[in-house]
């Protein structure tokens, strides 16, 4: 009976390290994906659009799925975070993931309004929905960005990676502030663009670090006999 529950415990944790591992891949692969919508719409200014103003143009869709499949990976995180990472902090941390990937996702699914060819625009509910989603991300991404440190610090099997956190979260503050005023100067596409860079190297970190973690070993006890 030990030896089933110890075996049991081993089988979850490989789970949700597992899907840690597949959160790492499915940011990346839609850091790829950002980079690449770059090269096929060469005719928008980095500086000054909005990367959700791809999902418009040429193979537009390739972005939209990245969104979505990054997003569902960063669910898959947040319930390795909260298996993992002990206490209120790791409960937390989960919390702010699971928003972080829900507004990834709705990201996905809804297009950013862009002005008409005579400079006009009309508001539409994918629009307003795509604008407003941003700032669940915000309500998400910070606090969990922050309590990570302590979640991590409070855990000896990822102690070592706190001090690496608490230089995210801090340049995870920077990057939400260079998005909130890069709009004043004309230079939203560079604000929004310093805050996706951070973000997805973030969720890298975290799932590459929770994808780390030492499975426990077999208990010593004899096996007994149901």
């Amino acid at each position: 009976m030990f030896a089933t529950r110890s075996k049991d415990a081993q089988v979850k944790l490989r789970s949700t390290i597992t899907l840690a591992g597949i959160g790492a891949a499915s940011v990346i692969y839609l850091a790829v994906t950002l980079v690449l919508m770059h090269v096929i719409q060469p005719g928008l200014n980095p500086a000054k659009h909005y990367v959700s103003e791809y999902a418009h143009g040429q193979a537009g869709w390739l972005m939209m799925v990245a969104y979505v499949v990054a997003g569902a990976g960063v669910l898959g995180l947040a319930w390795s975070a909260g298996s993992i990472l002990p206490g209120k902090r790791g409960r937390a941390v989960a919390t702010g993931l699971v928003l972080v990937g829900v507004s990834i996702i709705v990201t996905g699914v809804t297009r950013i309004d862009i002005p008409a060819a005579d400079g006009s625009m009309i508001p539409t509910v994918s629009g307003t929905v795509h604008e407003l989603i941003g700032y669940v991300t915000f309500v998400g991404l910070l606090p969990a960005s922050l309590l990570l440190a302590g979640a991590f610090r409070n855990d000896p099997r990822l102690s070592s990676a706190a001090r690496r956190a608490r230089i995210f979260a801090v340049a995870i503050v920077v990057a939400l502030v260079a998005a909130v005023m890069s709009p004043s100067l004309d230079l939203a596409g560079v604000g929004q663009r310093i805050l996706l860079v951070t973000l997805i190297a973030w969720l890298i970190f975290v799932s590459l670090t929770l994808s780390r973690v030492e499975r426990p070993s077999m208990p010593s006890r004899p096996e007994l006999r149901q």
